[in-house]
């Protein structure tokens, strides 16, 4: 093997993981994170995206089943779909920084608009999408 060929630049030990951790950033690659949106397809979707360059990633698909993932575990960032069947993932955040939740948070929706996205900055959103 040439020394100067992609492989040889890669040590032996070195595995996809890892990889993905000097791509995405270690604190990516060390993050947990809930994945919270009623379209199975968007949530398999950024399950699919994010758990390789991730320490977790777990799925909710109702405001309900998050709070009880949230219960019982720590996650460093949520994604949240704002428009769900019984809430609205910003008034479910709402209720999650009245009880102490206060981890970061992406708001991503089909449903935007400015006022939307004032409301979620306002709110403690992290980013808007």
């Amino acid at each position: 093997m040439n020394r100067h060929s992609p492989a040889a630049r890669i040590p032996a030990t070195r595995s996809p993981v890892s990889q993905d951790a000097d791509t995405y950033g270690e604190s990516l690659f060390r993050a947990s994170i809930l994945i919270v949106d009623d379209e199975p397809g968007m949530r398999n979707f950024l399950h699919k995206i994010l758990a390789p360059r991730c320490k977790r990633v777990e799925q909710a698909d109702s405001a309900t089943a998050a709070a009880k993932l949230l219960d019982g575990n720590h996650f460093d960032l949520v994604i949240l779909d704002n428009i769900m069947p019984g809430k609205t993932g910003l008034d479910w955040l709402r209720e999650q920084h009245r009880v102490g939740f206060f981890a970061d948070a992406i708001l991503i929706t089909a449903y935007a608009d400015l006022e939307t996205a004032i409301t979620a900055l306002r709110a403690g959103v992290a980013d808007f999408v």
